[in-house]
């Protein structure tokens, strides 16, 4: 039942519209739910196929149109929270992470080797962030 329901939804979307497709997920109240979708849809701007796709995959399992507004709010919540992380940021942080597991690294690797440290390793562990000095 379900998968007739999902394929009559598809095809009533490259057929008709947005609210249309996603209508035949939705039982309960069938015109509420139109209705209610429908002007969800509108406000929201939901009509690229991405956007459509997102709404589908995140609302999989809502048994009225309501709830699958909800679920989808709340998975745009989420979604967002990770949309303002800086790519640069975190690249940086990586970069940072390498470069002071790779002293460290070296560091030991002399200790091991000789039983002591240079001038130069112990300068290059010092001017580590005091963060990785703690372990």
């Amino acid at each position: 039942m379900f998968l007739s329901n999902m394929l009559s939804g598809i095809a009533n979307f490259f057929a008709k519209s947005v609210s249309t497709a996603c209508y035949c997920f939705f039982w309960d109240e069938p015109q509420i739910d139109k209705d209610l979708l429908s002007g969800f849809m509108d406000t929201e701007s939901i009509d690229s196929s991405s956007e459509i796709e997102f709404f589908l995959e995140v609302t999989k399992g809502a048994k009225s149109a309501s709830e699958a507004i909800k679920m989808y709010n709340k998975a745009i919540k989420e979604f967002r929270k990770y949309e303002d992380i800086d790519d640069n940021a975190i690249f940086e942080s990586l970069d940072n992470i390498r470069s002071a597991y790779n002293t460290v690294s070296g560091a030991i690797e002399e200790y091991r080797d000789t039983k002591h440290l240079t001038l130069e390793i112990v300068e290059n562990l010092l001017q580590l962030d005091d963060k990785y000095l703690s372990f």
